[in-house]
C-alpha cells in the first residue's frame, strides 16, 4: 500500500510535467521579480500555477501512554510526502491551492502505518496589491479530517484560518510574512494566532533594480532562512517556534527548483526534534494542457 500510494502521487506531478512546457522562475508571463521565492513553510503571497512534491522527515517524534511526560510509550520517526497543487487566473490576481499528505510512522523494525493525512484546500486566493517586487494577498485554508486518527495520520479535526501574506523584494533580497488566525471546530474548538517570515538572497548576476524573472544563468542559488511560530489564543497546547535554514538550487531554463532545509525547534514544546525537509516544484501553465500546447 505505501509503494502503490507513494507511486500514484509521483506519477501524477510527472504526467503533469511531461505535458507542460517550462516555465522559468515564476510562471511564464508572471510580473514577479526573481528574487522572490517559493520558501519551505512560509506561504508565499505571488499567485501562480504551481506543482510541487515535499517530502519531509520528523525526528524522533514521542508519544505517551497517559497525560503525564514521563510516561513514554515510544519514540519513533515521521516520514511525509505532500503533493502541492495550485492555479492561477490569467492576471496572477485569482487562485486556489491544494495540499495532500501522505505519511508513513513507526518504530524502527515494526509495522509501519502509512496512509492520506488530513487534506488542507484554499479555495480562494486573492492578491490586493500585485506589483513585481510587492505582493500582498490573502486567503481562506481549509483543512480537512480525512485522516486517520486511530492510526496518527490526522487530527480528526476541521480547521479553517485566514491568512494575510506578503512578499517584498529589493534587488536579490526577499522578505515574506504570514499572519493567520487557526480555529479548530468541532470537538476541540481551539483558535491559534499563526506568525512565518522569511529573509532570503538570491545569486542573481543581471540585476541591478529589480531581480529579472529569468535570469540568464544555468543555476541561481538562493539562501533562506525562515521564523516559524504558533500562539494558543484559546483552548489546549503551547507556544512554539522554529528556525529553517535552507537553500534553493533553481535552474531559471526549465523552471525547475531543488529546495532543502532542516527545520529546528526554539520552544520547549515540539512535535519532535529536527525536520529534514527536500522539495522540488516548477510554475507549469495548465492551462496548455486544454490548449493543446
Amino acid at each position: 500500500m505505501q509503494k502503490f500510494s507513494l507511486k500514484i502521487m509521483i506519477g501524477v506531478f510527472l504526467m503533469t510535467a511531461a505535458n507542460l512546457q517550462p516555465a522559468s522562475a515564476h510562471e511564464e508571463g508572471a510580473p514577479f521579480s526573481g528574487a522572490i521565492i517559493d520558501p519551505l513553510e512560509v506561504h508565499h503571497a505571488h499567485i501562480e500555477n504551481e506543482q510541487r512534491i515535499n517530502f519531509a522527515l520528523i525526528d524522533h517524534v514521542v508519544e505517551f501512554e497517559g497525560e503525564e511526560p514521563d510516561q513514554t510509550q515510544s519514540v519513533k520517526d515521521v516520514f511525509t510526502q505532500t503533493l502541492e497543487l495550485a492555479w492561477a487566473d490569467a492576471s496572477f490576481t485569482y487562485g486556489m491551492e491544494v495540499f495532500i499528505p501522505f505519511s508513513n510512522e513507526g518504530q524502527e523494525g515494526e509495522d509501519r502505518k502509512y496512509g492520506l493525512g488530513d487534506i488542507t484546500f484554499q479555495p480562494i486566493k486573492y492578491a490586493f496589491l500585485n506589483s513585481p517586487e510587492t505582493i500582498i494577498s490573502g486567503n481562506i485554508e481549509l483543512t480537512l479530517p480525512t485522516g486517520d486518527e486511530s492510526v496518527g495520520l490526522g487530527a480528526d479535526n476541521t480547521k479553517i484560518a485566514p491568512h494575510i501574506l506578503v512578499d517584498k523584494a529589493w534587488g536579490n533580497w526577499f522578505v515574506g510574512i504570514n499572519q493567520a488566525i487557526e480555529f479548530e471546530l468541532e470537538k476541540e474548538e481551539n483558535i491559534a494566532y499563526e506568525y512565518k517570515g522569511v529573509l532570503s538572497y538570491s545569486f542573481i548576476n543581471e540585476t541591478v533594480d529589480v531581480a529579472p524573472s529569468k535570469p540568464n544563468q544555468s543555476i541561481v542559488p538562493q539562501l533562506s532562512v525562515e521564523f516559524l511560530g504558533e500562539a494558543v489564543i484559546d483552548g489546549e497546547g503551547k507556544p512554539e517556534t522554529s528556525i529553517l535554514p535552507g537553500i534553493n538550487l533553481w535552474n531559471p531554463e526549465s523552471g525547475w527548483s531543488l529546495r532543502l532545509g532542516i527545520q529546528i525547534p526554539l520552544s520547549d514544546a515540539r512535535e519532535g526534534e529536527q525536520v529534514y525537509m527536500i522539495q522540488f516544484g516548477n510554475h507549469f501553465n495548465w492551462g496548455r494542457l486544454f490548449e493543446g500546447g
